[in-house]
């Protein structure tokens, strides 16, 4: 499950990278870059993304307009009430989308505080708002801190970079395609490796980053990390009492290396399974 698709002409690729950087930032998930895995097709990826995300945002430009891929992305959002539309240019969306409030970025310089890129922002997280219904007996059971006293094991997960301000392929199992940073591409092992494969970070532990996405025991909430902020709590918040979706940290063999930052998450109900998603449990004496 991811929280956001992002649906835009290749043209404009640069121009949303920095929309794509902010939606990051609240903790939400977000496809965009299209890749395609070997012996897939780009269909077939586009639309299992599609189907698995909570919100579209369609950013229509001079390029988006004439493009039928974004067109189709922008009627299945429409009809399933999750679309967000945005204006990149001056333009005039397609037949049926015209008459659809867009959030106006023509001027928007990256501010995150620019009161039409807030309305998008807000726009989003009415959609992807927490359902009000508490979690089933079976889903608790899947993922939880600890469910008894006498349980001594926690969850983990790691904090940013722990090899430093890179993250080769010769460090973690992620998709070498696509580097951090615009460092050196390297290897696309496409499947999880043994524990041991890789050297351990400087704290002895290994696969902290990559190899699998690790639940982690905090149930997600769109507008907890700024409800925090507003507190004054800034360092390490544990997380909603309550929610229906838990987060996910780390990154995968499938991710690129920017998804393998601690800051990077992603969400899913606990009973979700996958080949890229595993846990982590930390003893406690």
């Amino acid at each position: 499950m991811t929280d956001i698709f992002v649906s835009y002409a290749r043209e404009d690729e640069a121009r949303v990278r920095p929309i794509v950087e902010e939606l990051l930032v609240p903790g939400w998930s977000v496809f965009w870059d299209r890749r395609i895995p070997i012996g897939k097709t780009w269909h077939s990826v586009l639309e299992t993304k599609l189907r698995e995300s909570r919100c579209v945002i369609v950013a229509w430009s001079h390029s988006s307009v004439k493009s039928d891929w974004v067109l189709e992305e922008a009627m299945y959002a429409k009809s399933n009430n999750i679309l967000v539309p945005l204006l990149l240019d001056k333009v005039h969306p397609p037949f049926g989308f015209s008459l659809i409030q867009a959030a106006d970025l023509t001027a928007w310089n990256n501010d995150a505080a620019n009161p039409y890129f807030r309305e998008c922002i807000e726009a989003v997280s009415s959609i992807l708002a927490p359902q009000e219904f508490p979690p089933s007996r079976e889903e608790v059971s899947a993922v939880t801190e600890e469910t008894e006293p006498t349980r001594n094991f926690r969850l983990v997960r790691g904090g940013r970079f722990s090899t430093g301000e890179n993250l080769t392929t010769e460090q973690a199992n992620y998709d070498g395609n696509y580097p951090y940073n615009n460092h050196v591409k390297g290897e696309y092992r496409q499947k999880t490796v043994a524990v041991d494969s890789l050297k351990p970070n400087t704290f002895g532990l290994y696969n902290m980053h990559g190899n699998v996405w690790e639940w982690c025991s905090d149930w997600y909430g769109s507008d907890y990390y700024k409800e925090c902020k507003g507190k004054g709590v800034v360092k390490n918040p544990q997380g909603p009492a309550t929610g229906s979706d838990r987060v996910l940290r780390g990154g995968s063999w499938y991710d690129d290396a920017e998804n393998c930052r601690s800051a990077s998450r992603i969400t899913d109900t606990p009973g979700a399974r996958n080949s890229y998603v595993g846990f982590r449990l930390v003893f406690v004496p």
